[in-house]
């Protein structure tokens, strides 16, 4: 028994060693929580357990926008371009992106319930009383009482709770019985309680952990829905400005017709082969076309305006002068038609919103799970050590009274004090064992089982619309894949319906060249082939922009542009790196 002191200190250290939670180690934890267990609990960063805590977040946006990609006054950009641009920038996106670290420290508000805690206790007391007694060893008794009590108490994840106590009481009396005062009592102590049925176990414990770290994995997947959402609607954007610009443009080339056939009306009229009213004709409609030019030129500059709030963070004046310039045709690509039940098949396993919601009915079951350990009794094994030790000056003492019956004491003393109570408590000479069974019967438990009931049903719903959402989403791949096919054969119709209006303009300026048409007719050709080529341009960006929506529906959006999620997710400036414009 000489060594179980030594022994028993040394146990508790290295339970104390072990206190501090294991943090996560990766992208959302900050530097100061990847320490080990001893220096977050002994060493330099036991003091940052009161302060502010770090917070890692996203890489902030470039705080020169975009202003090193415009050059000489042009913002040139390809639909990766503008994406890249977009996952780097776009405000909204960073906005996203702080969900997930905020559902980060969830997991470690879940983890609080197993932290150490100490508890040091100390008082001093002096009391003074008269008294009555001759027993009580005097007819005036001063009492000081010191305290030192120390306790250190640990929960773990299997449903144990561990309880270090190490205590001292300096007790010092005028009363003449006692024969060691001042007297010094340590006392050190281990108790372990061990529940077995209610809170029994990792599993049950630790369903706060695992639902915090399911939120984490949910928050993400809704981040990149989100970011699928936002580069979808930079792409839709981008085509618009494409169709800006190809309006514009045809909206000029109808102007440069007109005006063309109001200079050979003119000289015509001049010549005398020419009435004046076709003059007047063709200059109404120069200014028809001019007053198309303008609004196409609003409908384009607004488009514009549109990308740039979409790519970038900041507005600046080199950014807000600049003009983009969309370097992508619009002739669709080919591709070969995928079927609808392929699509489904595909995208099932790639929509973050399916895979959020296989999280939340994980959730629901680690719910189901505790309400179902609840509803048992409690029972509970204690188990406890304790060691002792008294010390203090030690009066070898003679009683007699005098003829007032007042006490006399007579010997000689003996000092000792706290060494000695230490080096009896270490000794283990006085020790002390406890085993204690609780058992806990809640009578109705209705709680327990109304919480039981409310997971069932829980459980249920998250089932439900899983399938609900299943069924969503193929009616939208279904409908985005016929968008698909249906705007590929707009192009096609668009396309014959522009060669028959080119034959048409030219065999009526033929005509009118040799006198045998007019004016009119020559300038509704040239509406007409304004009209088909912009329906042209129309159907072309529809089934460049129904592709977008496909690959949103299928959620390819981001594999499409070779974005990792975690990149997108943190911001890195690497996801905007692209080749020279």
């Amino acid at each position: 028994m000489r060594g179980i002191g030594f022994r028993f200190a040394l146990v508790f250290l290295l339970f104390s060693a072990a206190t501090a939670p294991a943090q996560e180690r990766d992208r959302y934890a900050p530097p100061d929580q990847t320490k080990g267990a001893w220096e977050r609990f002994w060493g330099n960063n036991f003091g940052k357990q009161f302060a502010a805590p770090t917070v890692r977040l996203p890489e902030n946006e470039d705080q020169n926008g975009i202003a090193p990609v415009v050059r000489n006054g042009k913002l040139a950009l390809t639909p990766e371009e503008a994406v890249r641009l977009a996952l780097f920038n776009n405000v909204d996106l960073q906005v996203e992106r702080y969900g997930p670290y905020a559902s980060y420290w969830g997991i470690e508000k879940s983890q609080a319930a197993f932290n150490p805690s100490h508890l040091l206790s100390t008082y001093f007391n002096r009391l003074n009383t008269p008294n009555s007694n001759l027993l009580a060893g005097g007819l005036n008794l001063e009492q000081k009482t010191g305290l030192f009590d120390y306790t250190f108490r640990k929960p773990y994840t299997t449903g144990t709770d561990l309880e270090v106590n190490f205590g001292s009481r300096r007790y010092d009396t005028t009363s003449q019985f006692i024969f060691l005062n001042p007297s010094v009592a340590t006392n050190l102590s281990i108790m372990v309680r061990q529940r077995w049925l209610r809170g029994f176990g990792r599993s049950n414990n630790l369903v706060s952990t695992r639902i915090a770290r399911n939120n984490l994995a949910m928050s993400e997947h809704e981040f990149v829905r989100r970011a699928m959402e936002i580069i979808a609607n930079v792409e839709n954007v981008y085509w618009d400005l494409v169709h800006s610009r190809e309006l514009l443009k045809v909206r000029k080339q109808s102007l440069d017709l007109a005006k063309l056939t109001l200079e050979h009306n003119q000289a015509r009229v001049e010549a005398g082969t020419l009435a004046s009213l076709d003059v007047v004709q063709a200059e109404a409609e120069v200014a028809t076309r001019v007053e198309q030019v303008v609004v196409a030129e609003y409908g384009w500059r607004n488009s514009s305006d549109q990308l740039k709030t979409l790519i970038s963070a900041q507005e600046n004046p080199e950014l807000t002068s600049a003009e983009v310039e969309a370097l992508a045709p619009i002739e669709p690509l080919p591709e070969a038609p995928l079927g609808a039940e392929e699509a489904i098949r595909i995208t099932l396993k790639h929509r973050p919103e399916m895979s959020a919601l296989e999280l939340e009915l994980a959730n629901r079951g680690l719910e189901l799970d505790r309400a179902k350990n609840k509803r048992l009794p409690g029972l509970d094994l204690i188990a406890g050590y304790s060691q002792n030790g008294l010390g203090g000056n030690f009066m070898e003492t003679t009683l007699a009274a005098d003829q007032t019956l007042r006490l006399l004491r007579t010997g000689r003393m003996v000092p000792g004090g706290l060494g000695d109570s230490l080096s009896q408590l270490f000794r283990g000479k006085f020790l002390g064992y406890t085993i204690r069974m609780d058992l806990t019967v809640p009578l109705g438990n209705s709680e327990a089982r109304a919480e039981l009931a409310q997971g069932l049903i829980a459980e249920r719903q998250a089932r439900g619309r899983i399938k609900s959402m299943a069924k969503r989403i193929g009616l939208e791949v279904r409908d985005a894949c016929r968008q698909l096919e249906m705007n590929r054969q707009r192009v096609e119709t668009a396309r014959a319906a522009v060669r028959f209006t080119e034959k048409k303009l030219e065999g009526e300026e033929l005509k009118y060249s040799v006198g045998t048409s007019t004016t009119r007719f020559v300038l509704e050709a040239q509406r007409d082939l304004a009209e088909a080529r912009l329906l042209e341009i129309r159907a072309r960006v529809d089934f460049l922009k129904s592709m977008v929506t496909r690959d949103r529906a299928m959620g390819l959006t981001l594999a499409k542009h070779r974005v990792e999620p975690a990149d997108a997710l943190l911001g890195n400036r690497c996801v905007c790196e692209f080749g020279t414009m």
